[in-house]
């Protein structure tokens, strides 16, 4: 029970990486608040670790947009009273935004907008909202998902709107601690490589290839990095970013 009586607020938890995230989290004794612009998603998730015995809710959120985060935290806080934890983790990944990511000549500058909108000006949006209300507790773990496409610059041929927007997440999460540390506030960052997040066959074969581990990595793997992160026991882990990636990059 590592996070027994933290209140955690988690962006982007009703499907893949978050959705394990979350429940995780509750079964370390943490009550959770879930947001995601799939609020059915997060919904079915409370009510299963609510039936299980956990301290879950979920509420709707928007990431590009300023007043649908504003209202998520204002909730987020009335719901739990406070925020000791926040996990950032949400991404404008659907399929059809992978797609349309292309090169920087053909791609449409409104799809562009709206990933930064969503990967990193939400960010900053939410950080907005979050870090005044852990201050009043005299601080807190604020923890954000990279990507280990933002330490790769032949990885961003295909995506670069996705791998730009988390290059500048990376810069974002040394700006915050170094510039809220001495205030109580921890920032730090996971950067997930290839994990096997319900891949055909064929591609998980092909990404079990890249990695130095027996086996493909699973959301677990992230999970259990962002817990430590959020931990007490990472007191003295400030503006990192931390690879979980099973070997596929070394840096």
């Amino acid at each position: 029970m590592r996070l027994k009586g933290k209140k955690i607020v988690l962006l982007g938890g009703a499907t893949g990486i978050g959705n394990r995230t979350a429940r995780m989290i509750s079964d370390q004794g943490a009550d959770v608040v879930v947001g995601d612009i799939n609020l059915a998603g997060a919904e079915a998730l409370a009510g299963e670790v609510r039936a299980a015995g956990g301290w879950m809710d979920a509420l709707h959120v928007d990431l590009g947009s300023e007043e649908s985060i504003k209202a998520f935290f204002e909730a987020a806080k009335g719901k739990l009273g406070t925020i000791h934890g926040l996990f950032l983790n949400g991404a404008a990944v659907d399929k059809e935004s992978i797609a349309k990511d292309t090169d920087i000549l053909s791609m449409e500058m409104a799809h562009w907008d709206r990933i930064m909108a969503v990967n990193l000006r939400g960010y900053i949006l939410s950080l907005r909202s979050a870090i005044p209300i852990m201050l009043e507790n005299g601080g807190g773990s604020i923890v954000c998902t990279s990507s280990e496409l933002s330490f790769i610059s032949t990885g961003c041929k295909a995506i670069p709107g996705y791998c730009m927007s988390k290059a500048g997440v990376n810069v974002l999460i040394c700006h915050t601690a170094s510039q809220f540390g001495r205030q109580g506030i921890r920032c730090n960052g996971v950067a997930p490589g290839y994990i096997d997040v319900g891949r055909d066959s064929g591609s998980r074969e092909k990404f079990a290839q890249m990695v130095c581990v027996p086996e493909l990595g699973i959301p677990d793997d992230i999970g259990s990095a962002v817990i430590h992160l959020l931990a007490d026991e990472s007191a003295y882990i400030q503006g990192q970013m931390i690879s979980v990636n099973g070997g596929s990059l070394f840096r």
